[in-house]
């Protein structure tokens, strides 16, 4: 019998697609679906679909009811200390460190580039008070909004779990630093153009951007161990799943590296596929146009020459 392990960010978010759950920024909608197809495999594939039942007690009976066709498994409060102390240790130098406004840790700063997300920190003034706050950066092709749109908020989304389930997770600090190596901290100041000192602080989308990787990369590492100790499959929600293949490299299971160089290669030959069909493609489309457009100009020439003729047939009848 085939068993799988589904972590609760998916459950949220197949409530989300039922309805069942408010969805405020559209951009959730897209991440949902994705992991709607996954879903549908498992159901296909699995006999049993379990999932870890440390909701807080005002969730629980919400939660059971809606899936009552899914086994929901309360691990003993010793086995939950120990996989939270390991996961906590796993992942304790995992942290979006900041430094001279890039991020400094490599295993966090493999995982945006994978997702092709290059992120930068800086300085905005608002209200006299600069705010330390996180951008992305446009590569060469542009900047893709909905994209990094739809990325970021599934980071951000990570804080909705955290809120509604038990935990022996510690709050971890990270550590940010300016590009001289100096801790930027609450009595930190930043120079105007005037050379005058200026009031900073951290800006509440960025300590939650902060937040949000600490406990993605906690409750990855979580659900990983939680799998590998049950012996079952794991379905994690599609960002969390993307961060698994560096946390796999830390359990030494899997080379986060070897995945890389596939989708770089996937990548380019995809681009290179898509650049020859263009180029066949292109010629056609634009003769297609010029016909087009020739059709509606000589329609406009025909609708010219009838209203002249008109004019014409008008003034001689004047006369």
């Amino acid at each position: 019998m085939r068993c799988a392990l589904i972590d609760n960010s998916s459950l949220t978010a197949v409530q989300r697609i039922m309805g069942k759950i408010p969805i405020f920024n559209k951009y959730m909608i897209d991440a949902e679906l994705l992991l709607s197809r996954t879903l549908f495999k498992v159901f296909c594939f699995t006999d049993k679909i379990i999932y870890l039942d440390d909701y807080k007690e005002e969730h629980k009976v919400t939660r059971e009811k809606y899936f009552n066709r899914l086994l929901g498994v309360t691990l003993t409060p010793e086995t939950n200390k120990i996989l939270a102390i390991e996961s906590d240790r796993i992942t304790q130098d995992m942290l979006p460190n900041i430094e001279g406004g890039r991020l400094k840790d490599k295993d966090i700063k493999d995982f945006f580039e994978q997702l092709k997300m290059y992120l930068t920190f800086s300085w905005e003034l608002n209200s006299s008070v600069y705010y330390l706050t996180v951008r992305v950066l446009e590569d060469i092709g542009g900047l893709d909004v909905p994209k990094y749109s739809k990325l970021s908020q599934m980071i951000y989304s990570e804080l909705q779990e955290k809120r509604v389930v038990e935990t022996e997770s510690s709050e971890r600090q990270v550590t940010i630093l300016d590009s001289k190596g100096k801790p930027i901290t609450h009595d930190y100041s930043v120079l105007d153009k005037g050379e005058k000192a200026q009031e900073t602080n951290i800006s509440d989308q960025l300590l939650k951007f902060i937040s949000g990787i600490n406990w993605m990369s906690f409750r990855t590492a979580y659900y990983t161990l939680a799998a590998l100790n049950l012996n079952v499959d794991l379905i994690l929600h599609p960002i969390r799943q993307g961060f698994q293949l560096n946390l796999l490299s830390k359990l030494h299971i899997y080379d986060s590296s070897l995945h890389s160089r596939l989708i770089s290669e996937l990548n380019k030959n995809a681009q290179e596929t898509v650049s020859k069909i263009n180029r066949l493609t292109d010629p056609i489309i634009m003769n297609l146009f010029r016909c087009l457009l020739l059709g509606l100009l000589i329609k406009q020439v025909r609708k010219v020459i009838s209203l002249m003729w008109r004019v014409n047939y008008t003034m001689i009848n004047i006369l």
